[in-house]
């Protein structure tokens, strides 16, 4: 917000620039270079994955023809395929919803800062969010509008490869609360 390089960095109340001093202006940046980093990560993870994704189900499909085991039905792969394609696109256009709403909880609510810099808090960290992805995903099971959003993920009359592509095309609009 400031322009000055003098007062860059410096929260309302003055400050070093430290975690407890942002300003809002210090964390739009920061919340813009997460968009952007998640962005391109998400796009090569993507354009990796697609093609060997593709040879996998290729095999899958040409040794269940050759073991005569029928574990491929056309119009659910292609359910799946097409869950994969919305899940995708939709997590591409949606998914800085979350930064967003951790920016404004951080700007707000957050009573204190925690060290970025400290490999506890990223233990921590790493825990809290495997409780909260449970969490997510049980409501998924149990709660109408995560049941809603999380039963495309089980609708499937087969169990391949394509399988794992039938994701929520939702899930941006509900996970970001986890």
């Amino acid at each position: 917000l400031c322009s000055s390089d003098d007062h860059r960095g410096r929260g309302k109340n003055g400050g070093d620039g430290g975690p407890a001093g942002r300003g809002i202006g210090d964390l739009q940046g920061i919340a813009q270079a997460l968009i952007r980093g998640w962005t391109i990560f998400y796009g090569r993870a993507v354009a990796l994955a697609v093609p060997v994704f593709l040879f996998l189900i290729a095999l899958e499909l040409i040794v269940d023809r050759a073991r005569h085991t029928r574990c491929y039905n056309l119009a659910d792969s292609i359910n799946s395929l097409s869950c994969g394609i919305v899940s995708t696109g939709v997590r591409v256009f949606f998914g800085f919803l979350g930064i967003f709403f951790y920016e404004w909880i951080y700007l707000h609510w957050a009573p204190v800062r925690l060290p970025a810099g400290n490999w506890g808090v990223w233990i921590v960290a790493f825990v809290f969010y495997d409780l909260c992805y449970y969490w997510n995903h049980r409501w998924g099971h149990t709660v109408g509008l995560f049941c809603a959003s999380h039963v495309v993920h089980h609708q499937s009359e087969e169990f391949n490869l394509t399988t794992a592509l039938r994701q929520t095309g939702t899930g941006a609009f509900t996970s970001w609360s986890f």
